[in-house]
């Protein structure tokens, strides 16, 4: 098996970040019966799931809160865009661990999300973006 072999990059994603990538995708991989195979920074996705000749791609995050405690769930528009144009190629996911669990919400190229703009206090202005809000109800847990 192929372990995540970078270090972090970027102004938010820390060792704990990678560690927990590596977690989740490696859940969803058990889950569909597949081997996680883990991309190089320059995707903008963490990984695909192989199985036999199938493959999905998936990017996976932690978020520390409870599943429900949101109606939506913000990903940022860019991330958002690549994830589509790779929907193309491959079944695409995007999964999610919260404090009460892990799902997963699959990205296709027809889907349209509402979009917002997001703005954090963090004293960081690259922070402040637009996002896509996708809907908790769409999630699906494994």
């Amino acid at each position: 098996m192929l372990t995540p072999n970078r270090k972090p990059v970027g102004f938010h994603e820390s060792e704990q970040d990678i560690e927990n990538e590596k977690r989740i995708v490696e859940a969803f991989a058990k889950h569909c019966n597949g081997e996680a195979k883990y991309m190089p920074k320059a995707y903008t996705f963490d990984a695909m799931i192989v199985r036999g000749e199938k493959c999905a791609f998936v990017d996976a995050r932690r978020r520390k809160n409870e599943m429900n405690r949101y109606p939506t769930l913000c990903l940022s528009l860019q991330k958002f865009i690549s994830l589509k144009a790779y929907a193309a190629f491959a079944t695409t996911f995007y999964l999610v661990e919260w404090d009460d669990g892990m799902a997963f919400y699959e990205i296709n190229e027809d889907i349209n999300l509402p979009i917002s703009y997001m703005s954090r206090n963090s004293g960081n202005p690259s922070d402040n973006e637009p996002v896509v809000q996708i809907p908790i109800a769409d999630f699906k847990r494994f």
